[in-house]
Order: C-alpha cells, then sequence, then structure tokens
C-alpha cells in the first residue's frame, strides 16, 4: 500500500474541522459550554486528521490509538478531576500530532503534482503546528505554574475548568504568536517559554513565506 493514496484524502473535511475549532467555542460566554464545544472540535480535528493520514496501516492504526487515547482522557475529565488525564491527553495529542505533522509534510513536501487538496494539506499543516505548541505550552504551564502570566483570567474553579480554561487560552496566544500579532494579553514569564514562543514566530512565517508561496506558485504554473 502507498504511503497515501491521493482520491483519499479529504484535507477540506479537516480544514472545514479547523475553522469550526476557530470559531465555534468563541460563539458562547459561558465558560463551561464554551469549554465543552473546544473540546468537541478538538476531537474532530484528531478524527478528521488520523482519516485524512490514511498511510501504511501501522502509521493509521498508531494515529487513530493515540486520538482515541486523547479524546477518552479528555473526556473523562468532564467526570473526574485526575491530573493523570490531564497528562495522558497531553502526552497523546503531543504524540498524535508530531506524527501526523511528519505525515503531512512528507506528503506535501514530496507531491509531484500540486493541486488544491495539497495546498489545502498545506493550510492544514500550519494549523496543526500552532496546536502542537498549544499542546507544549500547556504542559510547560503544568510543570512549571506561572510559566504564561495571564492577568486577566483566574483559575480557581476547579481543575477540569481551569485546566480547560488554560487550554483554550493558550490555544489562543500559540496562534496569536505564530501569527505574530502579539497583543501583549498573555505574555511568557519563563525564559524557556520566551525562546519556544520566538522559535514559534520565526518558524509560522518563514513556513507562510516560504512553502505556502512555493506551492501556490506551483499551482498557478501547472493551471497555465
Amino acid at each position: 500500500m502507498g504511503f497515501f493514496r491521493k482520491a483519499e484524502q479529504p484535507y477540506l473535511s479537516l480544514l472545514v474541522s479547523f475553522i469550526v475549532l476557530m470559531l465555534l467555542p468563541g460563539v458562547l460566554d459561558e465558560q463551561f459550554w464554551a469549554s465543552r464545544l473546544f473540546d468537541l472540535s478538538l476531537f474532530a480535528v484528531l478524527i478528521f486528521g488520523a482519516v485524512s493520514a490514511r498511510a501504511e496501516r501501522k502509521i493509521y492504526v498508531t494515529l487513530m490509538g493515540l486520538a482515541s487515547i486523547a479524546i477518552l482522557s479528555k473526556g473523562a475529565l468532564w467526570f473526574f478531576a485526575d491530573t493523570v488525564f490531564n497528562t495522558l491527553f497531553l502526552t497523546a495529542t503531543g504524540f498524535f500530532l508530531s506524527i501526523i505533522l511528519v505525515v503531512f509534510c512528507r506528503h506535501v513536501f514530496f507531491s509531484k503534482q500540486v493541486d488544491t487538496n495539497i495546498i489545502y494539506g498545506a493550510i492544514c499543516i500550519y494549523f496543526f503546528f500552532g496546536i502542537l505548541f498549544t499542546i507544549i505550552y500547556v504542559s510547560l504551564e503544568n510543570i512549571t505554574p506561572g510559566a504564561f502570566i495571564i492577568p486577566l483570567e483566574s483559575f480557581s474553579s476547579g481543575l477540569e475548568q481551569d485546566f480547560a480554561l488554560k487550554l483554550r487560552l493558550l490555544f489562543y496566544y500559540s496562534f496569536v504568536t505564530q501569527t505574530t500579532l502579539g497583543y501583549g494579553d498573555i505574555t511568557p514569564a519563563l525564559p524557556l517559554a520566551r525562546n519556544l514562543s520566538i522559535l514559534q514566530a520565526i518558524a509560522g512565517q518563514m513556513y507562510i513565506a516560504i512553502l505556502v508561496a512555493r506551492l501556490i506558485g506551483f499551482y498557478l504554473m501547472q493551471k497555465k
């Protein structure tokens, strides 16, 4: 079986799930339901991501297994406040994102023909990269509380609610950093957090400037 079968890559569906993840949770102001919508949208991204990466059977099974562990552990946090589930969710999601980025990059970078599907895949890589740094930031904040300064928010409503809010806020921070907007409402306090933020900002800009522009250029040349 080939590394990818082009006709079986629903990159557009995955891209739509990313857009839902960005927009839907923000519709509600109430923290509880906003967190639930965020979790459900993230679950959809993980599932669509695993389905999109139908590579060799071992890779596909590994991705589905990691996605299942991440979904079950995060879902367990809705009912049981336990740091074990936090750690399990972050670990499984981190490995999932690392593997899927390699799979997607291999497909996009080494594709002999650039079409709309490849361009959608390149955009999905950008989103996955931002989520991966979200997981890194949340893990760092869990290991070293105070790694990020969030002056306008308080974490005092319980373990599960605090973790859910932290995940959403650092998701926002990750993409604000990746796009170099830098609003300044959330700031890195730990030196490692600052260095990671710099790395993400540089990598995000280089990715857009080099890879996406190159793919679109190839696509336009092929159209001509």
